[in-house]
């Protein structure tokens, strides 16, 4: 497995995931979100929601390698749909994070750190949102929050906050 690192054109995160921008899989009235984590030394992890009408789905994605200086490739790819009410627990978190007021970011790759990159479409408008070591900083620990229940609710879950340690459940290594 020698994938090496590149860069969609649509936006920060990493070609590997194999994603299209969010606008193609919300349609033109739909909702969609993502939030990937490159843990140092672990496998990276995605978890995207979309939401179209009144249907809600997830889809989970890991890549086959350690992260930070070797992605891999999408070795585990699961969906799943969600429920009307874990998207509305979603948006709240999202709202109480002010998400849709932060401005786009794109941070320079730092190699031994944990990188977040968060993604949102909505009503034609779409934001990128690059961090690492995300809550650190008093202003975005909502937004840590936000990040945390969505990839607690990837299949299967994958928590990766305990403390300052990274924990992994579920199937994944």
């Amino acid at each position: 497995d020698t994938a090496e690192r590149k860069y969609v054109d649509h936006g920060p995160l990493p070609a590997n995931f194999e994603e299209k921008p969010l606008s193609e899989y919300a349609g033109p009235h739909g909702e969609a979100y993502r939030v990937a984590i490159d843990p140092f030394i672990r496998s990276p992890w995605l978890v995207r929601i979309v939401r179209q009408g009144d249907s809600y789905s997830l889809i989970s994605k890991q890549l086959s390698g350690e992260g930070a200086y070797f992605l891999g490739n999408v070795m585990n790819e699961v969906s799943r749909p969600l429920t009307a009410e874990e998207w509305s627990q979603f948006k709240t978190k999202l709202t109480a994070a002010r998400f849709w007021s932060k401005k786009t970011t794109r941070v320079p790759l730092v190699l031994d750190s944990t990188t977040y990159w968060i993604e949102g479409y909505s009503n034609g408008k779409t934001l990128s949102i690059n961090r690492y070591c995300l809550g650190i900083l008093p202003e975005d620990a909502k937004l840590a929050e936000a990040a945390d229940f969505f990839l607690s609710k990837s299949a299967p879950p994958y928590v990766f906050r305990s403390g300052n340690s990274l924990t992994k459940h579920g199937a994944i290594r």
